[in-house]
């Protein structure tokens, strides 16, 4: 008799758990299975931390990277670092088995380290694979234990390289350090940083992380750039989308950027996301975006789609963005956004063609490029004759530059804010003087300095820039009648990232 009640109350139990998807699999009613795998994912995925992946509904399977641990990823509600996934694979709809996969992924992209709290929501559905292409690289996420200078060089010699201050208990990501291990680079709003490691509440673990260059980017984030491909044309009834990524940023977040299939794509919105017969489909729902491929930046204003070609692969852009079109509302309708996941709950109407130019013209401002923050490069340098420049070929840096009536203000250039005149139509340009001084070289002898720093900018796209830099420097040394002169012009590239 005992043994009669254990058998009945594990068939109970059994049945509690199988019967919603036997339910599903005898109604084999669509709508229901979208209903009921989306209500999953709000049970069981909801507030999981940034750069996770949860398992929201059937069917599904995840791996992880090469050297990481492995995983669970087999259940509703199973919970994975991106840091450690290497690829996601989930199902079509199966009416006849009542599945459909989906998984719920909360993603820092370019999110300061300082916003935990924020994240980039990605809800993937239907037949997607999804592959990790970020390699973080060793990191150290500690917290201030004081206020202190965030510096662009890991030096407290002078004040001229302070970007700002820090407070304490903030919370940074260190990826390097100097060679002494006194100093650590960390990231920051437009590129790295450097804070001294006695700050830190885990300075002792600064000295495991590699020594970099002072001017060292910060990695990507955790699937900051991913490989996808997606199911085309496949929802089975008119209340379930297509396959794909349904991605919201942060309300308030402009200019969250990521890379997909090698496409850059920078938001400040929600927006839907499929690849499949050789192009990456990017649909704007809400706000605002912008697709860059091959060098050529497309911004896509909402209700509308802009395509990609692509390699055989699907592994790359072979042609920069097309123009946006506009999108069909009746299928972007069935787009889950209603859910509380998202906090942007609106799929804007259809924008007519007429009208798309004249957005484009509101998201660009009426000025000669895209402002925002850009990537530079120096391309190539010009010293005068026996003298040696201090600025080399390849050296980046990142800028912010915000076009304006008259000029451009600029920060990340100098260490201060600068703004640029416009000279002449297309041509912007500033001269600034350093302090005079007196410095202390490394080997602590002291010197002045006569320098002027003559900066030309020159649009030659929507999303790219030329630089000339031309720097006239005079070191005199206080103790001895000894100069250096040096007198360079560096020539600078600069492509437009995000907003």
């Amino acid at each position: 008799m005992k043994t009669t009640r254990i058998s009945k109350m594990i068939l109970m139990c059994l049945t509690l758990i199988i019967a919603p998807a036997q339910i599903l699999a005898q109604s084999g009613v669509c709508p229901d299975i979208v209903a009921a795998a989306l209500d999953s994912a709000e049970e069981y995925c909801l507030d999981k931390g940034r750069n996770t992946l949860c398992y929201a509904n059937f069917m599904g399977e995840a791996t992880p990277l090469d050297d990481a641990e492995s995983f669970q990823f087999e259940q509703v509600g199973d919970v994975v670092s991106l840091d450690e996934l290497g690829t996601l694979t989930l199902s079509p709809m199966d009416t006849d088995n009542g599945t459909w996969g989906v998984a719920l992924m909360q993603m820092q992209a370019n999110l300061p380290d300082t916003l935990p709290g924020q994240n980039v929501t990605f809800l993937i559905f239907g037949d997607v694979s999804l592959e990790n292409a970020t390699d973080t690289g060793e990191l150290l996420e500690t917290t201030t234990t004081t206020r202190g200078r965030i510096r662009s060089t890991p030096s407290s010699d002078n004040n001229d390289n302070v970007l700002g201050a820090i407070d304490p208990n903030v919370v940074v990501v260190a990826y390097g350090r100097d060679e002494s291990g006194d100093w650590a680079r960390i990231r920051h709003a437009m590129g790295g940083a450097w804070v001294a490691t006695e700050i830190l509440s885990d300075r002792s673990m600064v000295i495991d992380l590699p020594v970099v260059e002072d001017d060292a980017p910060p990695p990507p984030t955790p699937m900051q750039a991913f490989y996808f491909r997606t199911g085309v044309g496949d929802k089975p009834c008119a209340e379930a989308p297509d396959s794909g990524l349904l991605i919201q940023t942060p309300e308030g977040a402009r200019g969250i950027t990521f890379t997909a299939n090698g496409v850059q794509i920078s938001l400040g919105s929600s927006a839907y996301l499929r690849f499949g017969q050789g192009e990456l489909k990017m649909s704007v729902v809400e706000g605002m975006g912008y697709i860059t491929a091959q060098g050529v930046t497309q911004p896509v204003p909402e209700g509308t789609f802009a395509t990609v070609p692509m390699s055989e692969d699907g592994r790359e852009p072979v042609a920069p963005p097309n123009f946006p079109v506009p999108y069909n509302f009746q299928a972007m309708s069935v787009l889950p956004v209603a859910r509380d996941f998202f906090e942007t709950q609106i799929i804007v109407p259809t924008l007519p063609e007429e009208e798309i130019p004249p957005a484009i013209e509101a998201l660009v401002g009426g000025a000669p490029a895209l402002s925002g923050i850009y990537d530079t490069t120096i391309s190539k340098v010009e010293a005068g004759e026996g003298m040696e420049c201090s600025m080399q070929v390849g050296e980046t840096r990142v800028i912010q530059l915000e076009f304006l009536d008259g000029g451009i203000r600029a920060s990340g250039i100098f260490p201060l804010e600068v703004f640029i005149p416009e000279v002449s139509e297309g041509v912007y340009e500033v001269s600034t003087n350093s302090p005079e001084g007196p410095y202390r070289d490394e080997g602590g002898r002291q010197f002045t300095l006569d320098e002027t720093l003559t900066l030309t900018v020159m649009p030659t796209s929507l999303n790219a820039l030329e630089f000339i830099l031309v720097q006239d420097t005079t070191v005199s040394y206080v103790d001895s009648d000894e100069t250096i002169e040096e007198f360079c012009t560096s020539y600078i590239g600069a492509t437009w990232y995000a907003p």
